[in-house]
């Protein structure tokens, strides 16, 4: 059942990811364009609606961007260098290595959140929003269930151990055995949300 969930999960994130990559390098530079007029503007700062502004936040530490302080500027200093490659970024967020569960849970605020999003007259920057949003509730969900996937592969193996044990078997031959890899394309697991720029991640 645990693989059926992670399977769907996967599928779910996959979906998202492909509404990601059909964001125009054009549709980035116009939501750039966006948070750096109004979020450089003390004046019209304070106007920006909060699901842009979490959307951000949660964007950044996914990709280990530190954003200084909870200020305007500090958030404009990290999303400056989030979409400062527009021709790259899509590709660049699909290949980010899944999160822990734990590390997942600091999402949860902002996609429980049930904060509701204002249209803008700039249509690309819809587009981005809702992309973004799906991509963001769909990592989340599948970084949250592969760590469940991998420690039950690892009981498993555990107790087929004790078996073979209890049987006389040698337990050589399912020793060292590791978990199949999971069905992702985003890599190995990081160590936290803090520790930095990762290879492939915002930082090239």
């Amino acid at each position: 059942m645990l693989k059926r969930q992670d399977d769907g999960l996967h599928d779910q994130l996959s979906r998202a990811e492909g509404q990601l990559k059909r964001l125009s390098p054009h549709a980035i530079l116009m939501l750039h364009s966006y948070v750096e007029r109004n979020l450089g503007d003390p004046s019209l700062a304070v106007t920006v609606q909060d699901a842009i502004i979490k959307l951000l936040r949660c964007l950044c530490a996914v990709c280990s961007i530190e954003t200084e302080s909870h200020t305007p500027e500090g958030l404009l200093n990290g999303a400056r260098k989030l979409l400062r490659d527009p021709h790259n970024f899509a590709t660049k967020l699909c290949n980010m290595p899944r999160v822990s569960s734990e590390e997942a849970l600091g999402l949860v605020p902002f996609l429980l959140s049930n904060l509701q999003y204002k249209r803008v007259k700039e249509k690309e920057v819809n587009a981005c929003y809702e992309a973004l949003h799906t991509w963001l509730s769909a990592f989340h969900f599948f970084s949250a269930v592969a760590d469940d996937v991998t420690h039950t592969v690892h009981e498993l193996e555990r107790q087929e151990n004790l078996l073979r044990r209890l049987n006389g078997q040698p337990e050589e031959i399912v020793r060292g055995r590791t978990a199949p890899p999971l069905p992702t394309s985003t890599g190995p697991e990081r160590a936290s949300f803090s520790t930095g720029f990762t290879p492939g991640s915002f930082n090239s």
